[in-house]
């Protein structure tokens, strides 16, 4: 099969679930801003390729990270419970009823799960982790932690990144809150470190493309559950975004397909913060 000029290719470890799904969150993003696109895996060297439709496209990656770390990020809440919990957060706790910091609980409980909407020019929904089903069970945060605050730090980490065009998933830097932990890299350095790193409240570098694009990636490229574990697959052969993500799962086969498994690992004793470990093969190509 003769395989058409990629638009890009972006470099990807496909054993780390967090890059392919970052890949998917890439696929995702440039089929808003130029639809029509479409993507493969391509064999050698392992990468991620997209061709964008008819027309100019000057530094496609460079534009797609720009929109993105630009963008509008929101909580999507009703607007009076917004405008409720703004009121009471002005409120200082000391002058708070009992009743006032009870629902500011509430409130605040709901803004830490609420969906996320990616603005202009995306328009994107994301809410996947409040998926009753195999999604919610990819969820990595949980307490205080809120979805939208780790975006937002990834988001404002990108802002400011040196733009680095195709090895975009490789820029790596110090983030202000940690990440959602689908990057397999921070559990290699704690498995290789010997210990937690987070337990001992000690800073690794974030790469915050593929945390943030990961979170995009998986609102409609789902893995499938297995018990503990899941898996996903590769596919070899151009196709628009509502095609991939049946193969993504491994309900259609398109050319050349890897399939990977992972399982998540717990970052605290009580099991509350998981992460994404790395993946293994299984059986090899297939056709």
């Amino acid at each position: 099969m003769t395989v058409p000029a990629a638009s890009f290719c972006m470099k990807v470890d496909l054993l780390n679930p967090g890059e392919f799904f970052a890949c998917c969150g890439i696929f995702e993003l440039a089929d808003r801003l130029w639809p029509g696109a479409e993507a493969w895996f391509a064999d050698e060297p392992d990468g991620f390729c997209v061709m964008l439709g008819p027309g100019q496209h000057l530094r496609p990656v460079e534009q797609l990270c720009d929109d993105l770390a630009r963008c509008s990020l929101g909580v999507l809440m009703e607007e009076g419970e917004r405008s409720e919990l703004a009121a009471l957060s002005g409120i200082p706790k000391k002058n708070r009823t009992q009743e006032q910091q009870d629902r500011l609980g509430q409130l605040q409980s709901r803004e830490r799960v609420a969906p996320i909407l990616l603005g202009d020019p995306f328009q994107l929904r994301l809410d996947w982790w409040n998926d009753e089903e195999d999604a919610g069970a990819l969820k990595t945060w949980a307490g205080q932690q809120s979805a939208f605050v780790i975006a937002r730090s990834m988001q404002d980490a990108l802002r400011d990144a040196d733009r680095r065009g195709c090895r975009l998933l490789q820029y790596a830097c110090t983030t202000s809150n940690e990440p959602f932990y689908f990057d397999a890299r921070r559990a290699w350095t704690a498995l290789d470190a010997g210990f937690s790193a987070d337990a001992l409240d000690l800073s690794i570098e974030t790469r915050p493309a593929v945390e943030l694009l990961a979170l995009v990636g998986l609102q409609r490229f789902r893995p499938v559950r297995e018990g503990s574990q899941f898996s996903y697959s590769t596919w070899g052969k151009p196709c628009p975004p509502s095609v991939a993500r049946a193969a993504a799962c491994g309900a259609i086969s398109l050319g050349r397909r890897r399939t990977y498994q992972f399982s998540l690992y717990n970052r605290d004793r009580r099991g509350r913060y998981k992460g994404f470990s790395y993946a293994q093969e299984k059986g090899g190509m297939h056709e």
